[in-house]
Parts: C-alpha cells; sequence; structure tokens
C-alpha cells in the first residue's frame, strides 16, 4: 500500500470522529453489572430459581392464541409501496433534535480527539499488516438453504433467514473491504458465506442503518437488480433508489406485511452517517420477523439499552435473536453504540429470546479485541444466563442451521 492509501485510510478513521462528533450519538451506558461478567461474575442474582433459563422466560399476555398487538390505522399519506399498507402504533417512533435523528437515551458525551486518533490509527496500521483470528468458514450447502426455517451467516450482520415462506437477508455485505472505496478500509478476514451469484431468490432486505458495513452499494446494487424488495429505516430509502432499489421506510413501531410475515421495525442504540454531513440524518433500527410459526429478530448495530426489554414485552418471546457481540474494545469509545458479550447475552435475555445466535465479529476487524475473542466471551455468558450449546449458537462463516 502506497502512502497516500495509508493516508486515506487514516483520512477516513478520523472523518468518522468529525462525524460522530456532529451526530450527537446515543447515551454512553456508565459501567454496569454487565461488564463484571467480563471477570467471571455473573450480572444477575437469582433467589434460588434460575428465572433466567429460556425455559423460564414467561410469556406475554395472548388473545386467541396470538399475542394482541394494539396498533392504529396509519396516519397521513396512505403508503403501500407494493405491499399492503404501513402500519403505526400508538408509541410515538423515533426522536429527533436539530432535523436529526437521535437515541431514545439522548446525546452522549463522546471521547475527546486525543483518544479517537490514536485508535484510528491503529486500525489504519492492522488494516495493513492484518490480524489473524477470522471467524471460521466452511463450505454452504445448496440443499440446507432452502430448509424452513433455517439460518445462514454469511458473515459479520449478513444473515440469511428462511421462514414460514419468505426468504430474506439482513445488512447486506459481500464486498471485500467495508468502506466508500475499494483500495482502503477495514478488509475482509473470511470470504462470505454464501457468493452473491449463489443466493436463492430474495423476498426482502433488511437494512439496519447506513454505515458502509451494513449497507454496501455494490451489494444493494446486486440485490437491486435481482428484483429483492427493501425494507429499511425513515431516510434510508434515498441510498436504495440510487442503486435502483424500491424501499418500504419504516419509523420505529411501524410495520408492513410481505407473504405471510409482518415486519416491525424495532428501536437500536446507534448513528448513522456516510460522510462528513449527513450524520444522523438517517434513522437506525432493529427489526422483528412474526409469522404464524415463528419470530426472527435483527439487532442491526446497537449498544445496551432498555429498548431490548420494551422489545421482548411486546413480541416476545423471540424464538431467535440474532445480536452483534464484536467491536467493543475500547469502552471507552465504544460503549453506548456496541455491545460486548457479555451484554448481548443480557440483551437476548431481555428480549425474552429462546435462542440467540451472536454477529458481528470474526469478518471485518474494527476496534481493538483480538478478532477470536467475541465467541469465546460470548458462550461464557450465556452458560452464565443459562442458555446452553442449544440456545446459544456461533454459527461456522457458510453455516445453515434449522430452527
Amino acid at each position: 500500500m502506497t502512502g497516500s492509501q495509508v493516508a486515506a485510510v487514516v483520512s477516513m478513521g478520523l472523518a468518522g470522529v468529525l462525524l460522530a462528533s456532529m451526530s450527537g450519538t446515543s447515551q454512553s451506558a456508565p459501567p454496569t453489572a454487565l461488564e463484571a461478567a467480563a471477570q467471571g461474575e455473573s450480572p444477575m442474582k437469582t433467589d434460588g430459581k434460575d428465572s433466567t433459563h429460556p425455559a423460564n422466560l414467561g410469556s406475554p399476555q395472548r388473545a386467541n392464541g396470538e399475542r394482541t398487538i394494539e396498533e392504529a390505522p396509519a396516519t397521513g399519506p396512505q403508503r403501500t409501496d407494493g405491499e399492503r399498507p404501513i402500519e403505526e402504533t400508538h408509541i410515538a417512533g423515533a426522536p429527533r433534535r436539530g432535523g436529526r435523528f437521535v437515541n431514545l437515551a439522548g446525546p452522549r458525551a463522546l471521547p475527546g480527539f486525543g483518544e479517537m486518533a490514536p485508535f484510528f490509527l491503529r486500525k489504519a496500521w492492522t488494516s495493513i499488516v492484518g490480524r489473524s483470528g477470522g471467524a471460521p468458514w466452511v463450505p454452504f450447502d445448496h440443499e440446507a438453504l432452502l430448509h424452513n426455517p433455517s439460518i445462514t451467516w454469511i458473515g459479520h450482520s449478513t444473515m440469511l433467514v428462511r421462514m414460514d415462506g419468505v426468504t430474506f437477508i439482513t445488512d447486506p455485505i459481500f464486498s471485500e473491504r467495508a468502506s466508500p472505496v475499494g483500495f482502503a478500509g477495514p478488509k475482509r478476514l473470511v470470504p462470505p458465506g454464501v457468493p452473491l451469484s449463489e443466493l436463492p431468490p430474495i423476498d426482502f432486505v433488511l437494512v439496519s442503518h447506513d454505515h458502509y458495513d451494513h449497507a454496501d452499494t455494490d451489494s444493494l446494487r446486486t440485490l437491486a437488480e435481482r428484483g429483492a424488495r427493501f425494507v429499511v429505516p425513515l431516510e434510508l430509502g434515498e441510498l436504495i433508489r440510487s442503486v435502483g432499489g424500491y424501499p418500504v421506510e419504516l419509523d420505529w413501531w411501524q410495520s408492513v406485511t410481505i407473504g405471510d410475515v409482518r415486519i416491525h421495525c424495532v428501536p437500536s442504540q446507534h448513528f448513522s452517517g456516510r460522510s462528513l454531513t449527513d450524520g444522523n440524518t438517517r434513522l437506525w433500527a432493529g427489526w422483528v420477523v412474526e409469522g404464524p410459526t415463528r419470530r426472527f429478530y435483527h439487532a442491526g448495530d446497537t449498544g445496551y439499552f432498555s429498548g431490548f426489554a420494551d422489545i421482548g414485552a411486546r413480541f416476545g418471546p423471540i424464538d431467535l435473536a440474532a445480536i452483534p457481540i464484536g467491536a467493543y474494545d475500547p469502552p471507552s469509545i465504544m460503549r453506548g453504540v456496541h455491545l460486548n458479550p457479555e451484554e448481548a447475552v443480557q440483551a437476548a435475555h431481555d428480549l425474552r429470546a429462546r435462542r440467540v445466535v451472536g454477529m458481528h465479529f470474526g469478518t471485518f476487524d474494527l476496534t481493538d479485541e483480538a478478532p477470536d475473542e467475541p465467541p469465546r466471551r460470548f458462550h461464557a455468558a450465556a452458560a452464565r444466563l443459562g442458555f446452553d450449546d442449544d440456545h446459544a449458537w456461533i454459527l461456522k462463516v457458510g453455516e445453515t442451521r434449522r430452527w
């Protein structure tokens, strides 16, 4: 790599510092008992009963065998975007401040330039020399991809999911780098588990937010050319339309039906931006896909927040929750916008998840922790909260499992 390319890597990182400073990201969670779990201490106390075990998670009240979800008719212009009308709940959507989206907890105090600049310089160096520890990879099974229900880890936060007669993909990135340019930025540690050309027909694509490692332009364009529909948070539709796609835009707590499933946009705690000037102008979100027989949750990118319990109370129990477990060091920078493994397991508990699968690790080397550290901490934390190996999954890239 030339000196100019190294400079480009550094400048992109420093641009991210400025972007975060401008965008006013979410309230940073103070150190809690969850962090003590990293040293082997359990963050939960039970009075003689393991109330944290998935089998003991109670189900919210249901009516006529189904969850009662209070919804109101859509207000304002009726939007269908080729699907059934978007429905809104009585719960307020994402808050805005000064024309930009903010988290439920409001702005946070950001680390100073003296801390952020060395971090980006370290990551510029590792993007040149590389580090070991990429996630294990296995050849994908064509027949397994068609199992219903099933989930296949393609890498990072990209999951191929089949359930209740639909096939969808989350946060697609198949490119070599998570970057606005092809010659610099975080490079893949492991190839995609399923090549883009080998994907089965996709009914819809879920995109959680606009960051380059979750909304890769080349991947979005290819999926759009194949006729996939897109469901995205508010104001992300412009990016989808720019690559030829047709998006449905949702606010937090809005939903839309495709086929036999209903897709709910739910809160997350993060931020957005693809340049120095557009910080937090596009919403970030998680997703609950609710079908006749299964409920699936995809967290996108998020820090730990009380919203997990709210989502669990409204939609739980969740049959399978895909939750990020990597990109958490240094905590002084990442806490509040990313989960560490202990927080991820606690989030699964809050969500009333029967099973949890870890993601957002071992594909791109984004932060300071060793790329292969998150799974070890995840399994240890899961065991402490009563999730055994059948309820807490770490997939190999390319692996498919029924659920």
